[in-house]
């Protein structure tokens, strides 16, 4: 057993460094072969800023893949994070101020439910969880839909939904959602500098806590990823 375990982790490790090397890769030779083509001339000096915006971007892209492979390491070190007991009003308040200027920006009704009550959580873990939740309900919702949060208390847990009117997830995407490196749409989330990394820490953040988290979707429609969090 022992012997098996010790090969799936190696070859769960050789995975994810193919994976991790890939995905940096490209916004490095991206990088590399514009500045070189400015710098050899081979890109007019009336058409370098436009590049360089390229360049810009592409360095920012990396960047963020450099920050969620970071969060991944930091929160694969922790033997575990302190809780305490957080008042529930405060915390989804918090969550509207935080996003009701970004949704004015895109044209999306926020709506957030403020219920009273109590959860012993991480804070910031829990706080980074929803963050990452409503920022993906964000990026796939256009403007003029909604985007809400709702909570529903289950006597020994606090349901959190975030709910979306996007685009859906297909069914057979539904299963690998929190997989590490999964992406639904490639092209897109390419373009944003994700790596596929978000959902999946999300989900190790929620059973750190003893909790579950759950996705159900429609294609069309929209998507509901739903929190349980033991009180």
């Amino acid at each position: 057993r022992d012997i098996t375990a010790s090969l799936r982790a190696e070859k769960e490790r050789r995975e994810f460094m193919a994976s991790v090397t890939h995905e940096l890769r490209t916004p490095l030779h991206l990088i590399q072969g514009y500045l070189e083509a400015i710098q050899d001339g081979v890109i007019p000096k009336g058409e370098q800023e436009e590049h360089i915006d390229l360049v810009l971007e592409e360095a920012k892209r990396l960047a963020k893949l450099v920050a969620e492979l970071q969060e991944l390491d930091r929160f694969e070190s922790w033997k575990e994070f302190e809780k305490k007991e957080i008042d529930l009003a405060q915390f989804l308040q918090e969550l509207y101020y935080r996003f009701q200027g970004r949704a004015d920006e895109l044209g999306i009704d926020l709506e957030i439910e403020i219920k009273p009550g109590t959860i012993y959580a991480n804070r910031d873990r829990l706080l980074q969880v929803f963050i990452n939740l409503t920022e993906n309900a964000f990026r796939h919702t256009p403007t003029g839909k909604k985007v809400g949060i709702q909570v529903e208390d289950l006597v020994d847990k606090i349901q959190f939904s975030v709910e979306d009117q996007g685009e859906g997830i297909p069914p057979k995407a539904l299963p690998h959602i929190f997989d590490r490196f999964y992406r639904v749409d490639k092209a897109r989330t390419r373009k944003e500098g994700g790596m596929g990394l978000g959902l999946s820490i999300v989900k190790m953040i929620v059973e750190a806590h003893d909790g579950e988290i759950k996705v159900e979707s429609e294609v069309g429609k929209g998507t509901i990823f739903k929190v349980l969090i033991p009180k």
